[in-house]
């Protein structure tokens, strides 16, 4: 066998080195060490020579110790991760390269074996200047690879890398810097179930398991990972946990790790990049947001300056007007508008310092599509001086919706004329009744005055007579009118009308049919009410509805005398009631709720649209219609309608 004792040259270099290296026989036997090593262990460097490396390993890294060394001796290099046991007592983690040493026949004679502390201390002003250096130009992606690149080289990790928390409550973990196998690798994502991570994910606090990883995490032992140290990084309310740091190390790691100054300031630099990406990430979201809100809605944004500039507009603002955003922002651009709408953009501007500092407008303006009708809502913004320094418009186009309305309010009116020449269809007994009278009353004085003519009479005998004529035909030619008034198909019109002139015309309309069913008409008017403004026969035919239905609902009520419907008119608040009382039987509560619902009716061969319209009648005119309960029995039907003074302009 060779003489297995270093070359002189090589001597002299492994005393040179900073490193602790030596030079083992085949036998693991050191013949050499430098001062380095000795230092490291705690001892001479003579002391060392002869003794048996392996006699120095902790029995937990025996077996990497003695595999690594076969593979040198075969020549092959390799490393090895260990706890070796300095001869002043100390337990140290150390990280061993061993390299074939081979002689001038080529067999090994030898190996060279370089040892390494990972955690070996370094001044708190070497360390920071270190991490300074490596990572104070990054950011991102490139901050997180290269603080640890130099941590998990110098704490000798065999893999370390550092999270981030993909969900809430934590399930998967994806790696912003992942370190194996003394390289940086791709970053992977990974469920934390059963992983050594769920813990320090978990309760939010420092994990350190020395060794024996792998005895608990078959996973961790598939890859040869024995140390393990996980660091949970908080969000900056220092509530919910965003990420983590995780070291691992082929053998046993040191727990002074965690009191190591380097460790600290990583986890401490890593944190503060989480939580900054994390709060970039929020931010882009909202970006991202906001632009898909703001480029893709229909209706338009602009903001106006104090002076009514332009500071901001959407992309639908400048497509509705066909205008080019660069050519807008700064100017105090107003689209054309119907001269009918001119001022009412200034008018809303005018009441925005005054709070709730809000307006809302319509206007016809002259757009790309032609003219449009815009609604506008407008909030203002004010400086820390209390100063109105910008307004925030929100423009929609509510042409078709004011078309559809429009549509809506000519439907109505022609199902209000159908339900009045119905109605009058259904009256035509008693209006044949109501103009008989005046009619056979006109004959009867016309044959009187035939025949005081045949008598010679003279024309003052005939006055009377002949004036009771002209009378009578006034009488008939007044129901005509009020008829053809009431059935007319005119457009709608609101002009100012006293409630009770309401009351009286239907009641007027109705008596005859109320005195052949046997029942009495009663009206109960307040006085000097104040006027209404609405379509005076709209209004007319829901009462009309609502009487001819009292008298319906009473026509088999005994004794007649029982059968009593009264009209009445009063002001409650800022509106006008009318309520129609009848001594009937009533509603039945099954069917309260839906007796303004369309097509339903609780009479035989009822259509059931007649209390559907009046309804919406009053709606239209800013009022309503309600069904009210009654204990004694009977229905009472009442319209409110706002007075005229009080009644909003359109």
């Amino acid at each position: 066998m060779n003489d297995p004792t270093p070359h002189p040259s090589h001597a002299l270099l492994l005393h040179t080195l900073e490193h602790a290296v030596a030079w083992l026989d085949l036998e693991g036997r050191l013949c050499l060490a430098n001062p380095a090593l000795a230092t490291l262990l705690g001892d001479p460097a003579a002391a060392l020579a002869g003794r048996a490396w392996r006699g120095l390993v902790a029995a937990d890294g025996l077996a990497r110790w003695d595999a690594a060394f076969e593979r040198a001796s075969r020549g092959e290099a390799g490393s090895c991760a260990c706890s070796v046991h300095g001869l002043d007592g100390r337990s140290l983690a150390v990280e061993t390269t061993l390299r074939p040493v081979a002689g001038p026949s080529g067999r090994t004679e030898g190996v060279a074996l370089s040892v390494s502390q990972p955690l070996r201390r370094r001044g708190d002003d070497d360390m920071l200047r270190w991490i300074a250096r490596a990572t104070a130009p990054l950011t991102g992606g490139d901050f997180f690879a290269t603080l640890m690149r130099h941590l998990a080289e110098a704490f000798g990790l065999r893999r370390g890398f550092i999270g981030e928390c993909m969900d809430m409550p934590i399930t998967r973990v994806r790696t912003l810097a992942y370190w194996f196998d003394a390289a940086m690798r791709p970053n992977i994502e990974f469920a934390v179930a059963g992983t050594p991570c769920e813990k320090a994910l978990r309760d939010g606090r420092l994990v350190c398991i020395p060794e024996g990883l792998g005895n608990n995490f078959p996973g961790a032992r598939r890859l040869d990972l024995d140390g393990y140290i996980g660091a949970p990084i908080h969000d900056t309310a220092g509530q919910c946990v965003i990420g983590h740091v995780v070291f691992e190390t082929q053998g046993p790691i040191d727990p002074g790790i965690l009191d190591n100054p380097l460790f600290q300031i990583f986890v401490s630099r890593a944190s503060a990049e989480l939580r900054r990406k994390r709060a970039e990430d929020v931010l882009r979201a909202s970006e991202e947001k906001y632009r898909l809100l703001v480029e893709h809605q229909t209706d338009v944004v602009v903001k106006y300056d104090g002076a009514q500039r332009l500071q901001f507009v959407s992309p639908s603002f400048c497509r509705l007007f066909g205008a080019d955003e660069a050519a807008l922002i700064g100017q105090p651009f107003r689209p054309a508008v119907a001269d009918e709408d001119r001022g009412r953009f200034q008018a809303a501007w005018s009441v925005l310092p005054v709070p709730p500092h809000e307006a809302r407008f319509e206007e016809l303006v002259f757009t790309a599509q032609g003219w449009r009708c815009v609604g506008w809502s407008q909030k203002a913004m004010f400086d820390a001086e209390g100063r109105m320094d910008a307004v925030l418009a929100v423009g929609r186009d509510v042409t078709d919706r004011l078309r559809a309305q429009e549509q809506g309010r000519q439907h109505l009116q022609q199902l209000a004329h159908v339900g009045r020449v119905s109605a009058m269809g259904e009256m035509a007994s008693a209006i044949a009744h109501e103009i008989n009278q005046p009619l056979t009353a006109v004959r009867t004085y016309a044959q009187a005055s035939r025949r005081l003519l045949a008598r010679g009479a003279q024309p003052a005998e005939l006055s009377d007579t002949l004036e009771r004529v002209a009378a009578q035909a006034e009488r008939a030619a007044e129901i005509i009118r009020r008829l053809r008034s009431f059935i007319a198909k005119e457009e709608v019109r609101a002009t100012p009308v006293a409630p009770n002139f309401i009351v009286t015309e239907v009641a007027d309309l109705c008596r005859s049919e109320a005195s052949q069913c046997g029942v009495q008409l009663q009206l109960d008017l307040a006085e000097s009410l104040p006027r209404v403004a609405v379509d005076c026969i709209q209004i007319e035919q829901i009462v009309l509805n609502l009487v001819r239905n009292g008298i319906e609902a009473m026509q088999q009520l005994q004794p007649p005398a029982a059968r009593v419907l009264t009209v009445s008119t009063r002001r409650v608040h800022s509106d006008v009631v009318m309520s129609v009382r009848d001594t009937g039987p009533g509603i039945p509560p099954e069917c309260a709720e839906r007796v303004f619902d369309a097509f339903f009716t609780t009479k035989p061969g009822g259509m059931g649209v007649g209390l559907a319209i009046s309804r919406s009648i009053a709606q239209a005119h800013g009022g309503r219609l309600w069904l009210d309960d009654q204990p004694a029995g009977g229905a009472l039907f009442n319209l409110a309608l706002p007075l005229e003074a009080e009644k909003e302009e359109p």
